[in-house]
């Protein structure tokens, strides 16, 4: 998980630890997009992330720091999981428009493996020394094999690469990349896009390829983009949507979707969730990220929120 921002979040896992629950923890140094990179905390008196997660080191619980890490996802007692595009705070929780996918069968026992590997190849491990937050940093690669069986047997994808010096960086999984491009590739209809930001789309050469092949074959295609962020960054994602279609196609192939920080793709037969932004910089090529290709009563629900959400607000 991304961030631990939310006050009642900390509080549930404050009383699971009470109770006797083993309480393991990924999470990344920053907590923010500027991920890939480890800096000196400057933000604890005024962002929680940090504080929060000492909070809960404090009683007990297991705390890693993976650098890469933007993937948000859970796992209870071994039986069940999640994996989400919400972050733990209030904005993602009781506001913005978020996706997530129940977790079972051969898809759990991937996403317990995954767990498991960034688990025991942290970036960095929390302590404190009774006067202040203390960070020890390992070294300790993970394997390039680590995750070649993840989606063999289950419908998990995976990012998992770095540009940089972290435990990731012999690692070089673009399962969701691939996915997005397949997908692109064989929609024969419909193809909708939903993704919060879009970013250094120059870099995405084969998936640009694939979209312009997909709106000459004459498939509807309906690019989703949020609306929250600064001025530069809005004018941002127009100038990466027109990288991406051309100027001509921006406005009919667009549409903002207010707050909104789901992520997925969805064709008139199948559909993928997962929790990079469409981003050649961060996420579909380097970083942590997960996914998970949709069962068709899930990629029924997800076209029926969008419309839902697009209609009423909610």
């Amino acid at each position: 998980m991304s961030f631990f921002k939310d006050r009642r979040i900390n509080d549930a896992l404050l009383e699971a630890a009470s109770r006797g629950v083993a309480i393991f923890v990924l999470s990344n140094l920053t907590g923010s997009e500027n991920r890939g990179y480890v800096r000196t905390n400057t933000k604890v008196e005024t962002d929680p992330h940090i504080p929060n997660l000492h909070e809960l080191h404090r009683h007990g619980a297991h705390v890693h720091l993976c650098d890469d890490l933007h993937a948000k996802f859970l796992i209870c007692d071994s039986k069940e999981g999640l994996i989400m595009s919400a972050n733990y705070t209030p904005d993602s929780l009781y506001g913005n428009p978020e996706n997530g996918v129940d977790v079972c069968g051969e898809e759990l026992k991937d996403l317990e493996l995954i767990f498991d590997t960034l688990y025991v190849h942290p970036d960095t491990i929390l302590s404190e020394d009774g006067k202040s937050y203390r960070y020890l940093k390992k070294r300790l690669p993970v394997s390039l094999k680590a995750f070649e069986n993840i989606g063999k047997k289950s419908r998990l994808l995976l990012t998992a690469s770095s540009t940089g010096n972290s435990n990731l960086k012999d690692c070089s999984y673009r399962l969701i990349y691939a996915k997005l491009i397949q997908l692109t590739d064989s929609a024969k209809e419909a193809l909708i896009l939903v993704s919060w930001s879009y970013n250094q789309v120059k870099l995405l050469p084969e998936f640009k390829k694939a979209l312009n092949n997909a709106i000459k074959r004459g498939v509807k295609v309906t690019l989703f983009y949020g609306t929250k962020g600064a001025d530069k960054q809005k004018e941002r994602t127009h100038t990466q949507l027109v990288e991406l279609l051309g100027s001509e196609n921006v406005k009919r192939m667009t549409a903002p979707f207010a707050d909104n920080h789901a992520k997925c793709i969805i064709t008139e037969s199948e559909g993928a969730l997962f929790t990079a932004n469409i981003d050649g910089n961060k996420g579909l090529l380097t970083g942590f990220e997960l996914g998970c290709i949709l069962t068709e009563e899930q990629r029924l629900q997800s076209i029926r929120k969008i419309n839902q959400i697009l209609e009423n607000g909610k």
